[in-house]
């Protein structure tokens, strides 16, 4: 085999490694009932239950010791869900 066979190899095996690591870290690191219950307790110290949305996304950045990214992520998730309703500036938790 040529070098850039080799080299073509060994960057698509690193790739595969990395797509398989972030989709079985994001199943395992942030389940639903991880997140419901992660939200219910941020959410709870709150009187009224609403909070605005910088904090809330940097309380659950630190509950889960993850990126500004993932916790907006999560945020997303949370709606999707029925957790919570947001706007710009607000989150709250969904009544049900």
């Amino acid at each position: 085999m040529s070098t850039t066979t080799i080299i073509i190899v060994i960057v698509i095996a690193c790739l595969t490694l990395v797509a398989l690591n972030r989709y079985h870290h994001r199943r395992r690191h942030f389940s639903t009932e991880r997140l419901h219950q992660t939200v219910k307790d941020i959410l709870d110290i709150q009187p009224d239950h609403i909070m605005q949305r910088k904090d809330f996304t940097k309380s659950l950045r630190d509950q889960y010791n993850c990126t500004d990214k993932e916790a907006l992520w999560l945020l997303g998730r949370a709606k999707e869900m029925g957790f919570v309703k947001y706007d710009d500036k607000w989150v709250e938790e969904e009544e049900h």
